[in-house]
């Protein structure tokens, strides 16, 4: 479980007037918690009676642990074989959710494997022939091992799709399709989401048997703790903007989102030419290499990080200002409602900065909800403001 928010807490619930078995409870107090968020309080009941249902809510809420509680609760004292696939869009939500299960599973005989590229194959595959409760897989490497038959799902009963919106967002849609196709037909379903586009209400009514919608906050709604800002730039003086904002503000922890693999790296290339100690995350890197980068991120040793979106569903601890540089996101509630929420939810006075092309400022400011502005490229850096800026109220 990511860390939450106290104020989502529910004083009069706890997690024993859930229904949750005493080896939950037990690890429930261990890790520090007594009461539920809101979804928890309202989709681990749903979960617990077998129910499909799809859970919304922004990210930093609790969302992992409204799966992950419910389905070890149903798995102890069943019979060992691998009952319950939670499929996420990152090697990274993949070792989060596994750690999850691990977690509350402390005083439960579960066991958890987590299946992802990057990695070799041999380890998954004698552990996945051995057989587990839980596989925690991203889809590319499961429909792998799916290929070569070496897992068996005839007894699946849980099947959990993980942030589902970031997973059509990054173009799983086929490889959904292929391993529903290759598990029962008849199961429990859960959809967990932090936004709730067509595509994912198209993806419900497709998987999920009469599910119930949990619902917290508004749907699709960009997090109400981020200030928002527009910085209109020619595109080839993006990065000179960011050296500037970087070298002339008290900015000790940077979150920079690229659209693309080669634009991290020269970001980084560009921020070090600077002095700026930067380091770069995404799909070209190793596991190893990302998982580095994400912890010296985390402990203070890295002070910038750059990223494309394999970063928006990593939960990040320390303060951080978040600067999507390369191109704007067509929808503010893709970056706005998951790694701005995650990186500055414990700190709601940080903010979120971004600059983009004139061309690209006016394709988004209508379609995307960034609001009305005039793009003007700023000569020169002495002191430059936002076009436009806004803070999202509940």
């Amino acid at each position: 479980m990511t860390d939450i928010d106290p104020e989502l807490l529910i004083g009069e619930t706890t997690f024993a007037d859930l229904g949750l078995a005493p080896p939950l409870l037990d690890a429930l107090r261990d890790a520090g918690y007594a009461h539920p968020t809101p979804i928890q309080r309202e989709a681990i009941p749903l979960a617990l009676r077998g129910r499909d249902l799809i859970g919304l809510a922004q990210t930093g809420t609790g969302k992992t642990a409204s799966f992950t509680l419910p389905v070890v609760h149903r798995l102890i004292g069943g019979p060992r074989r691998t009952r319950v696939l939670v499929l996420t869009p990152t090697r990274e939500l993949c070792l989060q959710v596994e750690e999850s299960v691990r977690k509350y599973s402390k005083y439960a005989p579960v066991d958890v494997i987590p299946i992802y590229g990057g990695v070799g194959y041999e380890p998954q595959e004698k552990a996945l022939r051995r057989g587990v409760d839980v596989v925690v897989a991203t889809p590319g490497r499961l429909l792998d091992h799916l290929d070569k038959r070496t897992g068996d799902f005839t007894y699946l009963e849980t099947l959990v799709l993980d942030e589902a919106d970031r997973m059509l967002d990054m173009g799983f849609a086929p490889q959904l399709n292929r391993i529903v196709e290759q598990i029962p037909r008849y199961r429990q379903t859960l959809l967990f989401s932090a936004t709730m586009p067509p595509e994912v209400e198209a993806l419900g009514r497709k998987y999920l048997r009469k599910p119930v919608v949990v619902q917290v906050g508004r749907r699709s709604s960009a997090a109400t703790t981020v200030t928002h800002a527009v910085y209109p730039v020619p595109r080839h003086r993006k990065n000179d903007l960011l050296v500037h904002l970087l070298t002339q503000g008290d900015h000790d922890s940077v979150l920079v989102f690229t659209r693309t693999k080669s634009g991290a790296d020269r970001v980084v290339r560009d921020l070090g030419q600077a002095g700026i100690h930067a380091g770069a995350m995404h799909a070209d890197k190793s596991q190893k290499e990302r998982v580095q980068a994400l912890d010296d991120f985390k402990s203070g040793k890295l002070r910038v990080l750059v990223a494309t979106d394999i970063a928006s569903a990593v939960p990040v601890v320390r303060p951080a200002r978040v600067m999507p540089t390369r191109s704007c996101r067509r929808k503010k509630s893709g970056w706005s409602a998951r790694s701005s929420a995650r990186s500055v939810r414990r700190f709601p006075e940080s903010a979120c900065q971004g600059s983009t092309s004139a061309r690209e400022l006016r394709s988004t400011s209508c379609k995307s909800g960034w609001g009305t502005s005039t793009a003007v490229a700023l000569p020169r850096f002495d002191s430059p403001q936002p076009r436009y800026r806004h803070r999202f109220r509940s």
